[in-house]
Order: C-alpha cells, then structure tokens, then sequence
C-alpha cells in the first residue's frame, strides 16, 4: 500500500503525532513507498526537514525511533529489488550542515 503524501511529509518534518495516529491501526507496513519517489518513511525521516534557504536539514531522532519501533528496516529491499539504505541519506543529510549554522534546535549534530 502506498505512503499518503501528508504521512510521508510528516515523517519530513519530524510530526511523530501525525505518524502515530497512522500507524494506531495497526495494519501499516512502515517500509511502505512514497509513489512519487518510491522513498520509505523513515528514508523521509532521515533526509529531514530544510531549514530556511539553505542546504541545513534537521532530523528528528525521536521519529527515526518511533519509525524503527514499528518495523522500519534500515536496510529493507522493496518488492522491486529496490534497495533502501535511509542510514546513509542521514549521514548524507548531516554532512550538508554547515557547523556556522548549527544550533540546541539541530538533531542532527
């Protein structure tokens, strides 16, 4: 089943409320694809949310948890043969801060 756009965002942006009232079903595969970019939720959770104009993203670690809690594979191979590293986009992700930049507010430290 696909990811909705609205849950996939919130994995984004670090809204763990909105992926806990998703997954409150029960019946929710958390390696699941996003259709536009065949991406998983906590591939989207990984990348992070942009922070102004810049390269900066920020990473909720509490969603990464929440997501890995309900089965989130770090290294899932999708029905494709697709393989998922989202680890890897994380450090990707981190790399592009710039430390002038960073703040308390930074998960990704």
């Amino acid at each position: 089943m696909p990811v909705p756009g609205p849950v996939y965002t919130a994995a984004l942006n670090g809204d763990v409320a909105v992926l806990r009232e998703y997954f409150a079903s029960g019946d929710r595969d958390p390696n699941d694809t996003l259709e536009r970019n065949n991406w998983t939720l906590l591939e989207g959770a990984c990348f992070g949310k942009a922070v102004g104009t810049s390269v900066r993203r920020v990473i909720s670690c509490e969603v990464i948890s929440f997501l890995l809690s309900q089965g989130a594979s770090a290294n899932y191979q999708g029905p494709d043969g697709h393989m998922h590293f989202p680890l890897v986009i994380a450090a990707s992700s981190c790399s592009t801060n710039d430390d002038r930049y960073r703040d308390e507010e930074d998960v990704c430290a």
